[in-house]
């Protein structure tokens, strides 16, 4: 059967890098992105079980997911929101669709999948932990005022992933989340167009560190892992 991992955003980025290195090392990864492009051209580089398009927001979306699991008899032993998208404004600046947007993607995804997939979806107490990872920022841990609704989402995220990981720690869920400085993505790419690559951040060496603490069945909850350029 092997072990399964759920990754929200995985079509691209930093959840498409966790993708790849967990079925690199033999899990079953189930992939949700918002495109078929993204999610058509990560299928084609790994084995991914099956991916589904949609959004992590829309509560009938993630019902569906959750049937197709139940229906399936699928479990979890890791899940990651790798959900985020940024608009870098200030107060002054940011629309309210731009602010709702920004809360959407990188807070309140986080909720409806708790809400509506629950612990259920994660395999049954054992030996092994289980593992829900939330892809945070560093500017949710040092707010950054011109990226403000992004910032204070994030920084409100790490908050949830404390609280969530008291919850569930004793269902043998370990909730964490990986605040990452600056890193090498299309969406940085964007918005900094000259900035030097070589000072970033991968988003391969995200994923190797998750990695890390679930093969070595790390028990370690509630914590925000501040990653930066070595």
């Amino acid at each position: 059967m092997g072990k399964n991992i759920l990754v929200f955003g995985g079509s691209s980025g930093i959840g498409k890098a966790i993708t790849k290195e967990f079925v690199n090392n033999n899990y079953n990864a189930f992939i949700i992105g918002k495109t078929p492009k993204g999610l058509e051209s990560v299928t084609k580089e790994v084995n991914i079980k099956k991916s589904f398009m949609g959004d992590a927001c829309n509560i009938n979306f993630l019902s569906e997911v959750r049937d197709y699991f139940n229906k399936n008899n699928i479990k979890l032993d890791v899940l990651v929101n790798s959900i985020g998208s940024v608009s870098p404004k200030n107060a002054e600046e940011i629309s309210i669709k731009e602010w709702d947007n920004d809360f959407n993607n990188n807070l309140n995804s986080s909720f409806y999948i708790f809400k509506v997939l629950g612990r259920e979806i994660f395999k049954s107490p054992s030996k092994s932990y289980n593992y829900w990872f939330n892809i945070s920022s560093s500017a949710g841990v040092r707010i950054k005022k011109d990226w403000i609704a992004y910032s204070l989402a994030k920084h409100t995220l790490n908050e949830f992933t404390k609280v969530l990981g008291e919850e569930l720690y004793s269902k043998n869920i370990l909730v964490n989340a990986i605040a990452p400085g600056r890193t090498k993505t299309k969406m940085r790419k964007a918005l900094y167009p000259n900035e030097d690559q070589g000072l970033l951040l991968k988003p391969e060496d995200i994923a190797k560190f998750m990695y890390m603490l679930v093969s070595n069945n790390t028990f370690i909850y509630s914590q925000i892992f501040d990653l930066k350029h070595p």
